[in-house]
């Protein structure tokens, strides 16, 4: 079996997936405030994005605008997503959800290469 290599592309419709996926839960369970600092150092927000989020009444509110911002975002680059991972994996009071990410990529990524491994053996 030949190995199968990930361009950004696949990356980012993995990613996309990964978003849709979740997007219900982390609205309910993230609170976005927390992840904004370090995802503008690293340049992933801006501060547009952020009053845009800011803007919003309440925190799930708020979640769902970051997110909807986060996965436009996303479309854009390919590793968006391990930043967002990252800022999760650092707050310790939600591990939990950084349990449930990790898994929902595991899966998605594998499931993603084993249909296109499946694809690439049937040329």
């Amino acid at each position: 079996m030949a190995d199968f290599y990930l361009d950004d592309d696949d990356w980012k419709q993995i990613n996309a997936k990964i978003l849709g996926e979740l997007n219900e839960y982390l609205t309910r369970v993230m609170d976005c405030t927390k992840y904004i600092p370090y995802l503008r150092s690293k340049l992933v927000l801006d501060v547009d994005d952020y009053e845009e989020i800011m803007g919003e009444k309440t925190r799930r509110k708020r979640t769902a605008e970051f997110l909807k911002i986060f996965e436009k975002k996303d479309k854009e680059h390919s590793k968006k997503l391990n930043f967002l991972i990252e800022a999760v994996g650092r707050d310790y009071t939600m591990t939990g959800m950084r349990d449930k990410i990790m898994d929902c990529f595991t899966k998605t990524r594998d499931k993603y290469l084993d249909e296109n491994r499946r694809e690439a053996g049937r040329r």
